[in-house]
């Protein structure tokens, strides 16, 4: 709609000049337009990052988000003039004349080069957002791990569809009787009825206490004979405190109660709710009960390798069992993370194909509506490969350009999503500089790219014929 509107908005005498190339369109309006989204958009990210639930956060930050992606693309060709034509200095400095008839070409339509960018612009946003989530969640993985477990040895099943395949009951019994090891806890999960609400409990055995580094808010993290242990959050949605009796209904409709004797701060490691194994045993039949992981520490003058070898070859007969060094266990949660983010990152390099075939179309054009004047310099003495250098470069600047911004809203835009989701475990902020940096080089190496078939088409242009008129 906008080119057609453009097309009938043209004068005839203005189309009748010889020459005539498409001139400036979406002025003031589309800037003054441009910039107050993207105010808008930066302040509501913003205020999303203040909201007390998660929900009210993200939503805010997605509103402010859409807005600031939109305010970027109104008023980026009033940014391709200042920005664009600066890296085309900067990139085009080394080859003289060239370089500088490079760096004003961009500006010569600002929308349309705007345009070209900006498909690369979205795509860095996402790349950029995307990863500070991506980074941010494995920093946090890592700090909760190392920052929460104390056992030098963690034992659970392969991971399948994401969860961990559950073990054999028992199997810490097991473990425990290894002279390579000292301390041994466990946790299992059931589900019941707690205080009339179906819950999956977690259940421990061991010194769970000495292996889990929680912060007590009340009580023991140790849970006792029909003892309850909760989570801050969930003890003062329900209103328990130490103490308070909670009912228990099991699967076969047995009724029991339990005494709540510790509340935590809230921890994804531990989850709402502990019991301890008197109360698993009760809920599971023997039949049926299995050991979710195992948190080992080693004996006394016994090296963590030796305890995972003693460890390995005593579950030698249980293929799922992994054994793992408390580094390899980090390793593994974030590398979840990383698996994700490769799908991701796959799918984005489409973005980046639409923005490379978006640069060779632009250029593509231009050569055809700068034909005469090329021709002109070819026939003033500028050799094929200055034709060629210019247009290199020019695409260069359009890439770059393109990308900057990109990765500029982008981590933005992923520290406040981060930020609102800190409630649910993301604790720590992590913005990868590095990849962004990397990406933005290689927007460079493809605006190249993107150049080669249109400055090779330049090339070519016949000087007597692109200027006989």
């Amino acid at each position: 709609w906008a080119p057609a509107r453009r097309a009938g908005r043209v004068a005839p005498v203005q189309g009748m000049r010889v020459g005539s190339t498409a001139g400036e369109a979406g002025g003031g309006m589309r800037t003054y337009l441009g910039v107050l989204a993207v105010i808008s958009g930066v302040a509501l990210a913003l205020i999303g990052t203040w909201q007390d639930t998660t929900k009210a956060g993200a939503i805010t930050v997605g509103v402010g988000a859409a807005a600031l992606i939109i305010g970027s693309f109104l008023v980026m060709p009033a940014l391709a003039r200042p920005i664009a034509g600066g890296i085309g200095r900067v990139i085009g400095a080394p080859f003289g004349a060239v370089g500088r008839l490079a760096a004003t070409n961009a500006g010569r339509n600002t929308r349309r080069t705007a345009a070209t960018a900006f498909a690369l612009t979205l795509g860095l946003t996402l790349v950029a957002a995307f990863g500070t989530l991506g980074a941010t969640t494995k920093a946090s993985i890592s700090g909760m791990i190392e920052g929460e477990i104390n056992a030098e040895v963690v034992v659970q099943g392969v991971a399948s569809q994401g969860m961990p395949i559950q073990l054999p009951g028992g199997v810490e019994q097991r473990i425990a009787d290894l002279p390579e090891v000292d301390d041994v806890a466990s946790l299992a999960f059931a589900f019941a009825s707690l205080g009339g609400e179906p819950q999956p409990l977690a259940s421990a055995s061991g010194p769970v206490g000495e292996m889990i580094d929680a912060t007590m808010v009340d009580g023991s993290l140790q849970p006792g004979e029909n003892s309850l242990v909760v989570s801050q959050s969930v003890a003062r949605d329900r209103g328990w405190v130490y103490g308070a009796t909670v009912p228990l209904v099991a699967p076969d409709g047995t009724e029991s109660t339990l005494t709540v004797t510790g509340v935590y701060e809230d921890s994804q490691i531990l989850g709402q709710f502990i019991t301890g194994r008197d109360v698993y045993e009760r809920l599971v039949p023997e039949n049926l009960r299995s050991t979710f992981n195992v948190l080992v520490s080693p004996a006394e003058g016994v090296s963590d390798d030796d305890a995972i070898a003693a460890v390995t070859t005593e579950l030698e007969d249980i293929p799922i069992a992994s054994v793992q060094s408390k580094q390899q266990f980090i390793d593994t949660q974030a590398g979840s993370v990383d698996q994700l983010l490769t799908i991701i990152y796959a799918l984005l390099g489409l973005a980046l194909v639409i923005a490379v075939l978006g640069i060779v179309n632009t250029l593509a054009l231009s050569v055809i509506e700068r034909r005469t004047e090329i021709g002109m310099l070819r026939a003033v003495g500028m050799q094929r490969s200055q034709i060629r250098r210019t247009i290199n470069l020019e695409s260069t600047q359009i890439a770059v350009f393109g990308a900057l911004i990109g990765a500029v809203v982008g981590a933005y835009l992923g520290w406040t999503f981060v930020t609102v989701l800190a409630a649910d475990g993301l604790q720590v902020t992590v913005i990868p500089w590095g990849m962004i940096g990397i990406v933005l080089v290689c927007s460079a190496v493809v605006g190249v790219l993107a150049s080669l078939w249109p400055a090779h088409r330049a090339a070519k242009t016949d000087p007597l014929e692109a200027i006989a008129e």
